[in-house]
């Protein structure tokens, strides 16, 4: 395994044992009171994602600027006339809005919106999933989007959220991870 594949498997370890989800697609190591931290604090987390995801951005392109290649330069920039984000927003163009923040906002939200059957988000896990394997994101890009992602929330939230609140989040992004990188290994696979 890589050393960043490590990195992940550490950050894991940090919060919960996890394994890849079996198919159905389920989170099936988050316990119930994760879920239930997680759909407590989710109108906070809503209300605030579009800022937890803009710094993310700026955490993970301070840690490994080369990620930065991975994304299209117009979608990252703020008013972006870029329309092939499947996930529309109430936000108008006159806002600084990066498409990509946007869009990576509104996901987080769909998917903890409906952690308990991630199961029936095959359609947008497919959709991220070919454009990450198209994109050559690897596994090992999860890690700075975890860790970046945990230190947004931090940043961003503050005392607003628990330790325990934080952590069952970030056993979500991980296990989220987990569900991202076998479906584009999947996609890989059927590439050949």
């Amino acid at each position: 395994r890589t050393k960043e594949r490590s990195l992940l498997d550490e950050l894991k370890e940090e919060h919960i044992s996890m394994s890849l989800p079996q198919e159905p697609r389920k989170l099936r190591v988050l316990s119930e009171a994760q879920l239930s931290l997680i759909k407590k604090t989710l109108p906070l987390f809503e209300s605030k994602s579009y800022d937890i995801a803009v710094e993310m951005y700026s955490e993970v392109f301070k840690v490994d600027i080369n990620i930065r290649t991975l994304f299209s330069h117009e979608f990252m920039r703020p008013n972006s006339l870029q329309s092939n984000c499947p996930v529309r927003s109430e936000q108008t163009l006159s806002e600084p809005l990066s498409p990509q923040a946007r869009f990576l906002s509104q996901t987080i939200v769909n998917l903890a919106s409906n952690i308990e059957s991630i199961h029936l988000q095959e359609d947008i896990i497919d959709y991220i999933g070919c454009k990450h394997v198209s994109r050559d994101v690897r596994p090992d890009h999860y890690a700075v989007v975890a860790k970046a992602f945990s230190n947004a929330m931090i940043s961003v939230l503050g005392s607003s959220i628990t330790k325990e609140e934080h952590d069952a989040w970030n056993a979500s992004v991980l296990e989220l991870a987990d569900v991202f990188i076998k479906h584009e290994e999947e996609v890989r696979e059927r590439a050949k």
